[in-house]
Parts: C-alpha cells; structure tokens; sequence
C-alpha cells in the first residue's frame, strides 16, 4: 500500500477535536481510494496484457525456430496444443492431432513402457525420454522422444502436461546400427562410468563373462569382475589399469590377465582399455577384451616347439657332426667297397657286361673279356650276336633292348651267341635292367655251356644203360619167378622119368618070350605094386603140365629179355623208325618191378598210331623218366596205394600224342618254368639229381623238334604230353 494514503487516513482520523471521526470524510476517502484502487489494477492489467502478448509471441518465435515441439494435454492426456514444428516432424498438421494421446499414435505398441508411462500419469509424476515408435504420414516410422511435468492450478487443482517432443529417428537407427555393430563384434565390449559403473557390455562380452549382458549393466566392473588375482590375491582397484584409465585418462594394453566368471572360474585375457574424453574432460572408459586361453595355449606350444627345436637343432648338430664322421668312414669304405665289388666282378666266373640304350658295352669284367673280342666301349653287335629262331639278331631286335626299353627281366638256359670270328659260343645267360642316375642300361651275365652240353651228351649216350643198372635188380627180379618154376619144373620131369623107368623095368621082361602064365602074373604083380609106389597115373597127368608150365616160363623170360633188348638198345647215330607204342609196352615191362608195388598202369594205346622217325634208346629214356616220376610223384602223395598211372596215345595232325598222368601230389604252381631246368628237382635228398625232365625236355625238343607240355593240379597230379611230329624232325643223323 502507498505510504502517503496510510498518512492521509491518519490525517482524516486525527483531525477532529473532539476526537470523532467524520464518517462522511471516511467514506469519501475511501471511495477516493476505491478509484485510485481501479485506475492503478487498470493499469497493471493493460501491463500484464502486453507481457503475456510479449510473452507469447517469444514462445511462438522459440517453438516455431526450435528443432523440437511442444505440447500440453488435458488431465486425461489429450492433446490440446502442440507446435507447427510437429508437421514438418511427423508430416500431419497440429489440429490433426489435437484430441489424441501418445497411447494412440504409438505408445501402445510398447506393452511395458506405456504400462509404466500410465503409472506415471495415475500419480501426476514427471517423465522424461519417452522413446516409442509412430507412423509418420507418408515419412515411413518415425521413433520420438517425448519428455513432460504435470500442471497444477492456482487452487492446487491438477490440470494436465505440457513438455516438449523430438524426433530422434536418425539417432536411433545410428543406437541400432551401433548396437548391431557391438553385438557382431569378435571381442568383448564393456562401456565405464568415472564411478566404475558398467554402461554397456556387448553380447560377446556377456558370453565371455557367461552372464547375459543386461546383468552386469550397472554393476561395478572391478568387485564384480576384477576382485581378484589369476592366483586368489586380492586385487586393489587402485592399481588396476581399468580404474587408472577412468580416473586419469591413460590408456593401457594388458596381456596375461584374469576376468572372474564366479567364485571359482575366470578365464585368462588380453585387453585394452582407453578413456573416455572430450575437452580434455574424462567421462569414463571403453574396456576391449579377448579371450586369451588359445592364445596361452599357442605360446605354450610355441615355446614347447621352440624348445623341442631347439633340442633337435641340437641333437641334429650333433648328428651332422656324427654324419659328417660316418660319411668320412662311409667314402673310405666306399671306395673300399668298390674295389673290392670290381675285383669280385673281375674274378667272377660268370661272364658280365653292361649295355647302354644305345647297345654300348659300358662295362665287361675279366670272364667277358676272356670268352669275347676287346669289348670295352665297343658296340654289342660287334661283339656277339644273339641266334634267335636260327638267325642272328641284332641289338634292336634281340632281348636286350626290350630289357632297356621296358625293364623286362628274361632268362635262357640254352642259347648260342654269334661271334664275330664265326665261331658259336654255348651259353646261359639273363638278362636284368639297371636303371642308374637317370640312364637306363641293361646287365647280361652268361656262363659258358658248351662243357655242360657235352656232359649231357655223353650222359645221353649213356642213359641206355644206366637205366639197364637202375633195373637190373627189378629185371632179376622179375626173370627169377619164371625161372625158379622152371628149375622146379624140370627137377619133377626128372624125378618122373627116372620113375617111369623104374615102372618099365619091371615090365621089360614080357618083351622077351615068356611062356609061363605064373611068372608073367608075377611081374604084372611087380608092375603094378611099382606103378602105384611111382603113382604112375599122377605122373602122367603132371608131366604134360610141367612141359607146358616150362614153356611158358620160357616163354616170359623170352619177352622180358627181348623188352630189355628193345629198351637198352643203343641205337645209332641215325634215326629208325619205330612203333612207339611197342617201345611203351617194352620200358613198362622192364619197370614193372619199379611201380608194381605203387601203381598200377593203364595203357591206352592207338592201335592205328603210325610209326615216328626217331632215336629209339633215348626214347625210351625219356619214357622211364616220366613212368619213375609219377611212381615217387604217387609215393610222395600220402594218398593210399596202389595209385593210377595212365598212358595214352593218339594222333593230332602230323603229331604223335604220348600222355602219361598220374594221382599222385600234382605240381606247385610257382614251379612249372623251371621243373626242366638242370639240376631242378623238388625230391628228397638222394632221390633225384634233377637231370631227368631236363633230359627228357633235350631229347623231345632239341633232338626231335617236338614238344613237352606239364599240366595237372596241385594235390590231384600231373599230366606230361609229349608231341612228335611223325614225318620230320629237328635233327637228322
């Protein structure tokens, strides 16, 4: 109230003398002062109407130039302004909106938050950043942040909200696309408070943690995570790099540390934290943390390897050095080596040359130069010539150069080199490849036969009758049956004529003329008592049959003798013709007793099988061979006896077809190449020197130009067919 009206009432109140107040006074001055009263709110009230007017047109300038919008509501949340700035935000007019709430154009879209939003609005409070999704006209999703206070009345009566509103679109796709960016990141990300509170955390951080990320947010990153040593120490959060870098704003990168996962588990780390600052102002720290368990696990190998390559280098050293000294001892006593190999070679006696591609000799030791011209880097074909099918060939037709070419390994034991001088060279030979330092060459060892072939000769020519002393004590044998029935035979011949004499004496005296009929009953008598003493009838029913017995006795000694005539005959240097299968029936006469105790033998002779040109004594041999085999072949079996021996003949074309089988045990499949060699035989020691099917392969082949052939099973017996050809031969006396 002004000071000079209080003076003026005073004035009107004081001024009586009798001390009574004039009413009418009062109550003039008070209808002054009602007007002064009038004039003064008048005035206050043209005032206050142009502040507010002032004020609304700033508020109008303010919400017009503002990147955000305001808005007020009724107590019901209604909408009963809201600024222009929502139409170029949301694409609608402002009037288009009023009448709505925030659980209309979106909230509602968001259970829990509009639930908690109508708490807020139940119980007049505040709130602040309220964040939800709203469909813009034509703008595709908008997202809003909408922040309010409550209104209240002069009279305390609560009139609604008004707050402002933002669009916060574009900063919230960049929180998404941040947010992805953290949830697809390989290392763990924890965000710091300067209070070492846990802002953020990663989906990776949470499962290296092993705790959902939502768990830790909020949480004190070093009690919670950082409270101890790898060994249980205590670890003070003062000296923990993460505290120093919130606090002070270092950065640090730590290796070889623990995050705790519980109580009992942590998980070793490497990490890098670096403070949060702008201005130079820290507002906390970002912690970047890998998983270190592979890692440590790969240092620890690598040391471990580190260490075992250093121990290998070591012991490797120490082997180079060893190397070195054994390589020394190894030159030495390769050098050695080959002097002593070249004076092996040098003093083999086989004969070894050594041929390259070309059909070089490259090498050729001292047997070779012996037996050969001057070998030594001489061309093969000047030195010999290998006869293949009764003619020359030269090296590139020869074996040899397949050996080079292929690497084949070939092998005869009956061949004929051609020398340059024109003299034939008997050899067996094989043939192998050597393949050395990238070149090819091939190594030929041969040995001089020709010795050998004569042996086999003269042991050819001896055959007949070494086969006559192999069968002379089965031929014995066999001629002393007939004989000693013979002897017996003929010693009761004897008895028997002495007998009949005996009879006829007393007999004799009725040729002479007696005439007493007394006397000549008497030597009746005599007679009589001497034919039943001699038994006379016996006598003349035995004899005839002893004579015959003889003869026939006779008889087989005949036709062994003329057997072991047929089968030791020598022959001739010519060939005759010959039955051949009477020359059969003859050697399995004279060997009967060397197979009739094992086998028996079955002839299937062709009875129309024309005579062969042939040397008949080595024939023969041939057959023994074959007939003495299948007995120990059948011996040798285990199976019960006697066995079977088949032999057969028959005609193929031009060819004479002999084959002797048996049951006895068969031949092993890996032998059949080399039963014929020299010396081969697969009998006990001292049952067979191993000439025999060599022999029989000479004779057959090479004397006869035919064939023998080996068939049969293993364990169920052989079968050799031999062929001759009938009306030629391979060599002619």
């Amino acid at each position: 109230m002004n000071i000079s009206v209080v003076q003026r009432f005073a004035e009107i109140v004081t001024s009586s003398p009798d001390g009574k107040v004039d009413v009418a006074d009062v109550i003039a001055f008070l209808e002054n002062l009602q007007e002064a009263f009038d004039s003064q709110a008048n005035r206050l009230r043209s005032e206050a109407e142009v502040h507010r007017r002032a004020g609304e047109s700033r508020f109008r300038d303010i919400a017009v130039s503002t990147s955000d919008w305001f808005w007020e509501t009724d107590a019901n949340g209604h909408l009963t302004f809201i600024s222009e700035r929502i139409a170029s935000i949301l694409g609608v007019k402002p009037a288009a909106m009023l009448g709505y709430t925030y659980f209309d154009i979106g909230l509602e879209t968001l259970p829990e938050l509009a639930a908690r939003h109508r708490d807020d609005l139940a119980l007049h409070r505040p709130f602040r950043d309220l964040v939800f999704p709203i469909e813009a006209d034509g703008m595709g999703g908008k997202t809003i942040l909408v922040s309010g206070v409550p209104v209240f009345g002069h009279n305390g009566v609560f009139l609604g909200y008004r707050g402002v509103g933002a669009d916060i679109t574009r900063e919230e796709n960049l929180r998404r696309r941040y947010e992805l960016i953290l949830a697809c990141a390989g290392e763990g990300i924890i965000g710091l408070d300067t209070q070492g509170m846990i802002t953020l955390a990663n989906p990776m951080a949470g499962a290296l943690l092993e705790r959902e990320p939502s768990m830790i947010t909020g949480h004190d990153f070093h009690p919670l995570i950082q409270p101890r040593r790898a060994d249980g120490r205590p670890y003070p959060s003062e000296d923990s790099p993460i505290t120093m870098a919130y606090r002070y704003g270092t950065a640090y990168q730590v290796t070889e540390e623990v995050f705790w996962i519980n109580d009992v588990r942590h998980r070793p780390v490497d990490y890098f934290v670096a403070p949060l600052a702008e201005g130079g102002i820290v507002s906390g720290a970002v912690v970047l943390f890998r998983d270190a368990t592979l890692r440590l696990q790969c240092a620890r190998a690598l040391a471990d390897t580190q260490r075992e390559l250093e121990r290998l280098v070591e012991e490797r050293t120490r082997a180079l050095s060893q190397e070195v000294e054994e390589r020394a001892r190894t030159e030495v006593a390769l050098r050695a080596s080959q002097k002593r190999l070249k004076s092996i070679a040098d003093n083999l006696f086989e004969s070894v040359l050594v041929v390259n591609e070309g059909g070089i000799v490259v090498f050729a030791n001292c047997s070779a130069r012996r037996l050969l011209e001057p070998v030594d880097r001489a061309c093969l074909d000047a030195v010999f010539l290998l006869i293949e099918q009764g003619r020359p060939a030269p090296f590139a037709e020869a074996p040899w150069y397949r050996v080079v070419a292929g690497g084949e390994t070939i092998r005869d034991d009956d061949a004929v080199f051609l020398l340059p001088s024109g003299q034939t060279l008997l050899v067996a030979y094989a043939c192998s490849p050597l393949w050395e330092e990238g070149r090819r060459e091939a190594i030929i060892s041969f040995r001089d036969i020709g010795v050998l072939k004569q042996a086999q000769r003269e042991a050819f020519q001896a055959s007949p009758l070494a086969s006559v002393g192999q069968l002379a004590a089965g031929i014995a044998h066999e001629i002393n049956t007939p004989i000693q029935y013979i002897g017996d035979n003929l010693h009761f011949i004897a008895d028997g004529i002495g007998s009949l004499e005996e009879v006829f004496a007393t007999v004799r005296p009725l040729t002479e003329s007696v005439s007493d009929e007394k006397e000549k009953e008497g030597i009746l008598a005599r007679y009589e008592k001497m034919a039943e003493h001699h038994d006379l009838t016996y006598l003349l029913e035995e004899l005839p049959n002893a004579v015959r017995q003889s003869l026939e006795g006779v008889g087989q000694v005949a036709r062994i003798v003329l057997s072991m005539k047929e089968f030791s005959h020598p022959g001739s240097h010519s060939k005759v013709s010959t039955d051949i299968n009477r020359a059969l029936e003859s050697t399995v006469t004279v060997s009967r007793n060397t197979w009739k105790h094992t086998a028996e033998i079955k002839c299937t002779f062709d009875s129309s099988l024309p005579s062969v040109s042939c040397y008949a004594g080595e024939l023969n041999q041939v057959f023994l061979n074959l007939i003495v085999n299948a007995v120990h072949a059948i011996e040798g079996s285990g199976k019960s006896l006697p066995g079977q021996i088949t032999i057969s003949t028959r005609q193929e074309n031009n060819e004479v077809v002999i084959a002797v089988e048996d049951n006895g045990s068969g031949i092993p499949e890996e032998i059949p190449d080399t039963i014929f060699d020299p010396f081969f035989t697969t009998k006990e020691v001292g049952k067979g020197t191993g000439q025999g099917l060599a022999i029989c392969r000479d004779v057959i082949v090479t004397k006869h130009g035919g064939r023998i052939e080996v068939g049969g099973c293993m364990g169920e017996g052989a079968i050799f067919t031999l062929r001759l050809p009938i009306g030629c031969s391979s060599e002619e006396g």
